[in-house]
């Protein structure tokens, strides 16, 4: 069964690799330099929904959210 809008959001860049092998779906949101709690990374993942939503819709495979500190 195909996984049709499935986005992995993960910190291991080993999904960056896969994704970019292999294609979509699923896409994925990689979160780089980023070792926060739950309740940080939910509230990033707010912070950026309207960009996650877009990456759905997009032919590009993956989106890299980074850390700036």
């Amino acid at each position: 069964m195909p996984l049709r809008g499935v986005t992995i959001v993960t910190a291991d860049s080993d999904f960056i690799d896969l994704a970019q092998s292999h294609g979509a779906p699923p896409k994925v949101v990689h979160l780089e330099n980023y070792d926060y709690r739950t309740a940080e990374v939910e509230s990033l993942l707010r912070q950026h929904a309207v960009r996650i939503a877009e990456l759905e819709r997009s032919p590009r495979v993956t989106l890299t959210l980074r850390n700036k500190t």
